[in-house]
């Protein structure tokens, strides 16, 4: 798999700058360039920043990202805390505005995330036993990354509340998709009910026509054959303009 961060080899002029500064030894020096190796990189940027060639680069997601807007989902642009700094030229409001520009259906701040876990944070702080070994935030990918990779024996004492939270949105999702899916049948069962009871409204209004006219006389009352009926009927009855009606007495 790919790392945040790529060489692009014909700027590379091998000055060791990326080695000496990586602080996890994620770099290697090949033939003619210095490569990434992905598997130690933990993304936090520092080789991008001392490169004085610019070789250093953040891996390019733009074919990805106009891959999942040609696709009939939403996608939603997460702002990093850091992004005034990149865009010191614009308002916030500006840089919002170009980004739906481009497709986006929504934006947010990252940080905006942690709000929705604080509380979570909280309680697992005081729930803490005085004994038990510190606890670290995953929230930055960068430390998570070099826990993974470099000191898999804290992965115990990261946080786990993103995974649960996201787990209860996870389930919150599902439930109310159920709800849809069950909304969707009923509708269904709606619209077959319906086309029934227009069905049967205009059999029974055009029976009714014909008895009229045979007998001369309007005929205001329906009676249920043999007292069945249901609220399909009742409604059909209603709806051929019959003003009231009744059930019928069985006959043996």
């Amino acid at each position: 798999m790919k790392g945040p961060i790529t060489t692009l080899r014909e700027r590379c002029r091998k000055c060791y700058s990326c080695v000496r500064n990586c602080p996890v030894k994620a770099i290697k020096v090949d033939k003619d360039h210095a490569e990434i190796i992905d598997s130690r990189c933990i993304g936090c940027g520092i080789c991008v920043r001392v490169c004085s060639q610019q070789a250093k680069v953040i891996a390019d997601s733009i074919p990805t990202v106009q891959s999942l807007m040609q696709g009939p989902d939403p996608v939603i642009a997460i702002l990093g805390s850091s992004y005034p700094a990149f865009f010191n030229d614009i308002r916030p409001g500006q840089l919002v505005a170009g980004i739906k520009a481009l497709g986006f259906s929504e934006v947010h701040e990252g940080a905006s995330g942690v709000e929705l876990i604080r509380r979570a944070y909280q309680t697992e702080i005081e729930n803490q036993e005085k004994s038990a070994t510190p606890l670290i935030s995953s929230h930055c990918p960068a430390i998570v990354d070099l826990i993974e990779h470099h000191y898999p024996q804290l992965l115990r004492n990261l946080l786990k509340t993103e995974k649960k939270e996201r787990q209860k949105l996870q389930d919150e999702l599902d439930q109310r998709e159920t709800e849809l899916d069950e909304m969707e049948k009923t509708s269904e069962l709606w619209k077959a009910e319906k086309k029934e009871c227009m069905r049967l409204r205009d059999e029974i209004a055009g029976r009714k026509e014909v008895l009229a006219a045979r007998l001369g006389n309007f005929l205001p009352v329906f009676c249920y054959p043999s007292g069945d009926y249901n609220a399909t009927l009742r409604r059909a009855v209603e709806a051929a303009g019959f003003e009231a009606h009744g059930l019928g007495r069985r006959h043996r």
